[in-house]
């Protein structure tokens, strides 16, 4: 996903609008944020696993991790700016659980909407929304 920024910006190619989903999420909600693709590559490289990962233990049936700690280190990294104040337009896709439905955040939590997008079954536990 950066590197695809980074060629975008190199070719002087402008971005109006963002969406991504799953980890695309994480990289679109940073770029919409008004963020360039190497201040976001530093973020990757100087990023620890440990504050993003909150091991669901014991393990449970729904996944791995929770999901919290992600969603407080974007909050945190974009001081806590919502969905719709982002520099740049912002879509973040998720999907329904319950009838596979695609659900589509333009407004909100921005980690919140990210950590849905994010949750792979058996991987992340499944948000709330």
């Amino acid at each position: 996903h950066i590197g695809v920024l980074k060629a975008l910006e190199a070719r002087g190619i402008p971005i109006e609008i963002v969406a991504g989903t799953s980890a695309g999420s994480v990289v679109g909600a940073l770029y919409a944020s008004g963020m360039n693709a190497l201040q976001i590559n530093k973020i990757a490289l100087d990023m620890d696993q440990a504050s993003i990962s909150d091991w669901a233990l014991p393990f449970r049936s729904r996944g791995l991790l929770q999901g919290v700690a992600l969603q407080n280190f974007l909050n945190k990294t974009l001081n806590n700016r919502p969905i719709e104040k982002m520099a740049k337009p912002l879509g973040i896709v998720a999907t329904d659980l319950q009838n596979g439905q695609p659900i589509l955040f333009q407004q909100g939590n921005t980690g919140l909407a990210v950590r849905a997008s994010c949750s792979v079954p058996s991987v992340f536990e499944p948000v709330k929304i």
